[in-house]
């Protein structure tokens, strides 16, 4: 497979990306193109030659219940509900987004979700401004350790409560 080459990433996890979004083109019925390296997401999910989802895919080697949250780049996040601000559209006569998806592997466990960012994006704005049900919180930091020790690897994140997941399979790989 050839994809673009991200700081930390290598030939495994790209291959591991590639089972998944196989996997989910398969259940979801779409085709999908790895976007530049330019771009946040991994994936564009394309369906009758328009773009229909756009998918970021994270393959972790942890159990689905070793930690409470998933965590994303605020970045990537930001990334994602400014681009479906835009991505706005009128279809069978309600006012539609596309769906940017962050689709977790889960390895240990075999299993397999995902959060569509737009489609919580109220809910998850309102608890990142309320100090009370601040679920959703940036913080800074490294990934899940600080083993890499680089700057560059440092950044604001956003964690998703792992109850939010939708579940797509629990048997994956």
């Amino acid at each position: 497979m050839t994809k673009k080459t991200h700081l930390y990433e290598n030939d495994e996890d790209r291959d591991n990306q590639q089972r998944v979004i196989e996997y989910v083109m398969d259940k979801w019925n779409f085709t999908a193109h790895d976007m530049p390296l330019a771009y946040e997401f991994d994936f564009a999910c394309m369906r009758d030659k328009k773009v229909d989802a756009m998918v970021e895919v994270r393959c972790r080697n942890i159990d689905v219940n070793q930690f409470d949250t998933m965590i994303m780049s605020n970045k990537k996040y930001m990334w994602a509900i400014q681009n479906g601000d835009e991505s706005l559209s009128i279809k069978n006569g309600k006012l539609s987004h596309i769906p940017f998806l962050f689709v977790v592997w889960w390895k240990k466990s075999k299993t397999l979700g995902y959060i569509d960012l737009n489609k919580r994006k109220e809910e998850l704005i309102d608890k990142f401004y309320n100090p009370r049900g601040l679920v959703h919180r940036p913080e800074l930091g490294l990934q899940l350790k600080d083993y890499r020790n680089d700057y560059r690897d440092r950044e604001t994140l956003r964690h998703f409560k792992i109850k939010d997941f939708c579940i797509i399979s629990n048997n994956f790989g």
